[in-house]
């Protein structure tokens, strides 16, 4: 067979598979079925048929990732899922998985109304260093707000405006997305910074104009001989529970419990959980504010602080008083929020091995794509569904790549559900009816 023949034969394999990559759908516009040539790349996959040019055409989709994900979860042939892995692996090396530049487009609306929390969600899986000191840049705003109006508080403190990296000040940069990054003491010196990660244990003394988003853990580590560090003029954004350091003049919202040692002054701590401290706790001029308790076990305040707590506050010596206790608040200072699944209209408990609907907005996305009244949801994307934090958390991810795989218990049929998430809709949700026993 001729050379030219041979090319024939290889276009008229090829093309069909290529066509595929088609232009998506209109961002927000998607079917519970795969569309026409989304499903055919993926019985390319399934039948073995010209594999490989269909995980290359299905790694050019973003609107593919959901269908990819979901089949991951029913695959049962071992090279089916291998193929399926691999597609999903090269369009997050493309940062396509997370609808990467629609998300982009929602960061600054995220940032005006404080939802710190997906702000940083979305910083950890920036695949451009340049495009992250462009995101942060549009918190500005929100940074300036919290210090105006913790010195309206607590009193003025020095004509610092925000914290964090100076604006077009060089800085020194470090990434690992969707892994584990551990700074060790001789990194950057204590010069500006940011640093993303999904996982970072710091070794750094003292942290000065550094801004951190970190989505499952922060951890600060230090050597022996030091035992004490400090973040000072940051902001740290941590979308789980962490344990803080010496705390001066910045900004630190956790999406779950924080453990503190000695020393706060001048700065806002924002926990959507519990403040605990065995060992220490407030200094002076420190916002303290937690949606659960604030237990201070060992501590003296040196005054003019304020105590925020969705339930109560707890202290082991008398305050000053000048010292503010704020208890049974329902909402957050500064604006702050953080992402709640009843803003999709649904209302869950943490029942029967998993979290249960109890109530469901008929204009609720869950609704829309099959999720019903009494199920009950034993995992999302992957990952057990054991607490309302782990839905939450891994909602919040869902959010940043347009949908989530649910695993669900109806009665004794387990089902499988994909919802797709065009943002945040924030449907009235229906009031909770009483968790049954």
């Amino acid at each position: 067979m001729s050379r030219f023949r041979l090319l024939i034969a290889f276009v008229s394999l090829v093309v069909p598979i290529l066509e595929a990559t088609a232009a998506p759908p209109a961002p927000g516009i998607y079917k519970v079925e795969p569309t026409a040539d989304i499903q055919k790349l993926l019985n390319h996959l399934k039948e073995r048929d010209r594999p490989f040019e269909a995980i290359k055409a299905l790694a050019a989709r973003d609107d593919a990732a959901p269908y990819l994900r979901l089949e991951l979860q029913t695959a049962v042939d071992i090279r089916y899922k291998k193929y399926l892995t691999e597609a999903i692996a090269n369009l997050e090396a493309k940062g396509l998985l997370k609808g990467y530049e629609r998300n982009k487009t929602r960061y600054a609306t995220w940032a005006e109304n404080g939802r710190l929390d997906m702000c940083a969600e979305l910083l950890v899986v920036c695949p451009d260093k340049d495009d992250a000191a462009k995101l942060i840049s549009l918190t500005m705003p929100v940074r300036k707000k919290v210090v105006a109006g913790l010195g309206e508080a607590v009193g003025p403190h020095d004509d610092r405006k925000f914290w964090g990296p100076m604006p077009n000040l060089p800085f020194t940069y470090e990434h690992e997305s969707g892994g584990d990054l551990t700074l060790d003491p001789h990194w950057g010196r204590g010069w500006p910074a940011i640093v993303r990660a999904d996982r970072c244990t710091v070794q750094v003394f003292c942290k000065a104009n550094w801004f951190v988003a970190a989505r499952s853990y922060l951890r600060d580590q230090l050597p022996p001989h030091q035992t004490v560090g400090e973040w000072l003029h940051s902001v740290v954004l941590v979308n789980d529970s962490t344990r803080l350091p010496r705390v001066t003049e910045s900004l630190i919202v956790c999406d779950g419990d924080i453990d503190l040692v000695p020393g706060l002054d001048f700065s806002v701590i924002i926990a959507n959980g519990s403040i605990r401290s065995k060992e220490g706790g407030a200094g002076r001029k420190t916002y303290l504010c937690a949606t659960e308790d604030i237990v201070m076990a060992r501590s003296k305040t040196l005054g003019n602080n304020i105590f925020h707590a969705g339930r109560t506050v707890t202290f082991a010596e008398k305050l000053k008083p000048s010292d503010r206790v704020r208890e049974k608040q329902k909402t957050l200072p500064f604006g702050i929020q953080f992402l709640d699944p009843e803003e999709f209209g649904v209302v869950l408990a943490a029942q029967n091995g998993g979290v249960q609907v109890m109530e469901i907005a008929a204009n609720s996305p869950f609704a829309k794509y099959g999720v019903e009244d009494g199920d009950i949801i034993t995992a999302i994307d992957g990952v057990s569904a054991t607490t309302l934090p782990i839905f939450r958390r891994q909602l919040r991810r869902g959010v940043i790549a347009e949908s989530v795989v649910l695993n669900i218990r109806r009665g004794k049929t387990p089902t499988t559900r994909i919802v797709f998430l065009d943002g945040i809709p924030v449907p009235t949700a229906p009031m909770p009816r009483e968790a049954t026993k």
